[in-house]
């Protein structure tokens, strides 16, 4: 089966590259965007949604590789990436691997270059989570993924506040279907990744975009990404945490619209 990719409107193309064990249903709201001019594109990344069964051997480069095959197999030039979350790491790898060549701009939601901190490095995920506790993540998703996932939902969200219930059942099961064994490989090899040697390379204007009460990534991480990017433009969500698409998702659309120069 092929796998799905949004690919809605007319215009400039806008590729949307969602976050680790979600899939292109998770910018739904960002369809709408085909009616400011602008052409949608969201493809089910390897290991998720229609795209799941990889298992054990999936990797962040996989998942590069199929979004420079978009690209190629559609012939899009002038490309606005957007990554969210695991999405802009995406989105980096691509950048390190093909350049920026077919790129007209980059677009960070809510992520950092390295979700790794050391005593060197204190901006990646939220908590102080350093290698020792990744391991323990690892084990624990290859042991239950269904359990580790229904922990890992509230971290989708503002912190502070519940979100919609509709919106949090929907995403509830959105991440139990995905296969343990290929998110736990994804996951190895995100945590292994550290793109911050990539960022003087984006030679596109970029902004970076995150939500203010995210539960994962601190407001400096952001912070820190927009001063490191030549040139890079700067946007908070307000109410909103690491999934400001969903949580806010005219904010955002508005953001993007703006920025897209649509």
């Amino acid at each position: 089966m092929t796998p799905r990719c949004l690919d809605v409107g007319t215009g400039r193309p806008l590729v949307l590259l969602h976050g680790w064990a979600a899939h292109a249903g998770f910018f739904a709201p960002q369809a709408a965007l085909a009616w400011s001019g602008l052409r949608v594109l969201a493809p089910d990344l390897p290991g998720h949604g229609s795209n799941r069964g990889q298992g054990g051997s999936l990797t962040l480069g996989d998942l590069a590789a199929a979004v420079a095959r978009l690209i190629a197999d559609r012939d899009l030039t002038d490309v606005v990436l957007v990554g969210w979350s695991l999405g802009a790491a995406v989105a980096f790898d691509y950048i390190a691997r093909h350049g920026c060549d077919r790129l007209g701009g980059l677009v960070v939601l809510d992520m950092a270059p390295r979700i790794l901190n050391d005593a060197d490095w204190t901006l990646g995920i939220a908590g102080a989570f350093d290698a020792r506790i990744n391991e323990a993540a690892l084990t624990a998703m290859a042991a239950d993924w269904p359990a580790y996932a229904a922990r890992f939902l509230p971290r989708l969200f503002a912190r502070g506040r519940e979100p919609d219930p509709a919106l949090a059942d929907w995403a509830r099961a959105q991440l139990a279907g995905n296969d343990a064994a290929a998110m736990t490989s994804l996951w190895r090899s995100l945590a292994a990744a550290d793109h911050r040697p990539v960022l003087d390379r984006i030679a596109v204007p970029a902004l970076v975009v995150n939500g203010r009460q995210s539960r994962i990534y601190q407001p400096a991480t952001s912070d820190w990404l927009a001063a490191r990017i030549p040139g890079a433009r700067r946007v908070t969500i307000e109410d909103a945490g690491h999934s400001p698409q969903l949580e806010q998702p005219f904010a955002v659309n508005q953001a993007l619209a703006t920025f897209a120069g649509a």
